[in-house]
């Protein structure tokens, strides 16, 4: 007969458990950084997503200004706009380059802001019955331009 042996315990040892921590660590770690990685993508996306969704607003204002006017007249700098209807009555859009802004006013009203803080450009040309504008939106490093061109609907009535 043999001798009385040690039982084994059942169980893990320390190099076993230490291991199996690092391991851990290590997929806890990857998981982290692939999560703040794609969170600062998608708050990158979702950026851009409003510089666009901004800019087509203004130019969705912008348009309908335009196409229910009989005429319109740019500023020297071409950075202004005055939208006239047909009883002579007016809509003026300007940028204002110091404050970064989009500004309108109505006739006999006060002066509102459409876009506060990050207008990089904007410029309006006028040529017989048709508008054209190039609008640049930056904000946090991400930027936006825009070009359209807009008919007016009531030109010389």
């Amino acid at each position: 007969m043999n001798p009385v042996r040690a039982q084994k315990q059942g169980g893990f040892s320390l190099i076993e458990v230490v291991i199996s921590i690092w391991m851990s660590m290590i997929v806890l770690l990857a998981v982290g950084v692939v999560l703040t990685a794609t969170q600062t993508r998608w708050n990158n996306a979702w950026g851009k997503v409003c510089l666009q969704r901004d800019g087509s607003y203004v130019l969705l204002e912008l348009s309908h200004a335009i196409k229910e006017a009989a005429s319109a007249t740019v500023g020297d700098d071409g950075k202004t706009i005055q939208i006239y209807d047909t009883d002579g009555n007016w809509v003026e859009y300007a940028f204002q380059s110091n404050t970064h802004t989009l500004e309108y006013n109505v006739q006999g009203q006060t002066t509102q802001t459409l876009i506060d803080g990050y207008v990089e450009d904007l410029t309006f040309e006028v040529e017989n019955n048709k508008v054209g504008i190039g609008l640049t939106l930056k904000q946090n490093n991400k930027e936006a331009h825009f070009d359209s061109t807009i008919q007016i609907r009531n030109y010389g009535l």
